[in-house]
């Protein structure tokens, strides 16, 4: 959806329309499936670590529905926190 959105030029009010229409459903649904598991008493492992950050996380994942600017995911971020190869070889001492 966000490929199309880019592509199709869509920014401001256009792109909450598209991901009102599209997104809010999904997040829906997957909010309501987190909250099914955490009903369950989960237990301390993994998948109840993973259910208490979602759900601590979840007014911050839904910002994305509602301010065009923000990016469903933070990929742009990781990026810039980890060199690329070319910056890494560009600093790199050449061996014989």
């Amino acid at each position: 959806m966000e490929d199309y959105a880019r592509e199709e030029g869509l920014e401001g009010e256009e792109l909450l329309l598209l991901r009102d229409a599209l997104s809010r459903p999904l997040m829906d649904l997957l909010k309501g499936e987190i909250d099914s598991i955490a009903s369950l008493g989960v237990p301390k492992g993994k998948l109840g670590k993973a259910v208490k950050y979602a759900r601590g996380q979840w007014e911050a994942m839904c910002r994305y529905l509602e301010v065009a600017e923000a990016e469903i995911d933070n990929n742009w971020s990781e990026n810039s926190m980890r060199p690329g190869r070319a910056r890494q070889e560009e600093f790199s001492i050449p061996r014989k």
